[in-house]
């Protein structure tokens, strides 16, 4: 597999509330196992990402930081299928749908183990790329990918009082 480092940005009012940031950096890996049939191929990913930021409560609309560490990993797992078009020159385009697991593990300082949370919400996902034949064997390429993970998050959580349920984004 390919091991790559890619940035999830989504608009989640949440995330710049509590980690000052709306982008996470992921490290990871994937393959995918081409000549299936044609133009058919099935991939598989794993990717990580931490992110600290500290619990927040939000009074009247006004989020005030409580000083208190919490820590977020996201740990996305993914069966994909795709389809590479037939080309005849060096770029091969392809497209795909995937099925997501995303492990979700929040920690917090003083916290008990009731009030940290572990859960894997399920998620869907589009990919489109393209790819550059160097040699004959030696690929090079580029990607865009966009996955919706719909969690439910409890009406007294940041999430909850913004309304978002998306932990997924492009």
């Amino acid at each position: 597999g390919d091991w790559s480092s890619d940035v999830c940005s989504s608009d989640l009012k949440t995330w710049d509330t509590v980690f000052g940031t709306s982008t996470m950096t992921a490290m990871g890996g994937g393959a995918d196992i081409t000549c299936l049939w044609k133009g058919l191929f099935l991939r598989g990913e794993l990717t990580t990402s931490d992110i600290t930021g500290q619990r927040v409560v939000i009074v009247s609309g006004t989020a005030y930081p409580l000083g208190t560490k919490l820590a977020v990993t996201l740990t996305p797992k993914v069966l994909g299928i795709g389809w590479r078009f037939q080309s005849r020159s060096r770029l091969t385009p392809y497209v795909g749908a995937a099925a997501g697991f995303l492990g979700y593990t929040e920690t917090s300082d003083f916290a008990d183990s009731l009030e940290n949370e572990s859960e894997t919400i399920t998620g869907a996902g589009g990919f489109a790329g393209v790819d550059l034949r160097i040699t004959r064997r030696l690929f090079a390429g580029g990607e865009v990918q966009y996955r919706a993970v719909n969690a439910t998050p409890s009406a007294t959580s940041v999430a909850g009082t913004y309304g978002e349920k998306n932990l997924g984004g492009l």
